[in-house]
């Protein structure tokens, strides 16, 4: 299944995590990363930031808000909602796949999950 990842990340920690989210996508059986919006079924949008203002602690954490969306396939180019998530990643997690691997299983989780 095509799934787009469209990202706003700012800080450092949080473009590391964008890069390991695509690989792990890239990487799974389930999901192919779609090269444009326009050829997803699904959408992973992404926005991260660096949550410290101490200029010592800057670059050690990001915080990310996650939506799911899926297309409808319309003209207009709706999306619909599945889920969302917030959550952090510290630095020195980011590289070992762990936040990304968190966010994909949420993703799975959600298109998994009966409708409610």
């Amino acid at each position: 299944m095509p799934v787009y990842i469209l990202a706003t990340a700012a800080d450092p920690v949080g473009q590391r995590l964008i890069y390991d989210l695509r690989e792990k996508v890239n990487q799974s059986s389930r999901y192919e990363l779609a090269d444009k919006e326009s050829e997803s079924l699904y959408e992973i949008r992404v926005t991260t930031l660096d949550p410290l203002v101490d200029p010592r602690l800057r670059g050690t954490t990001t915080v990310y808000s996650v939506v799911f969306t899926g297309n409808t396939f319309n003209k207009a180019g709706e999306l619909f909602l599945i889920n969302s998530m917030v959550g952090t990643c510290p630095a020195n997690v980011v590289g070992t796949m762990s936040c990304a691997s968190t966010i994909v299983a949420a993703f799975d989780e959600a298109l998994s999950a009966p409708t409610r």
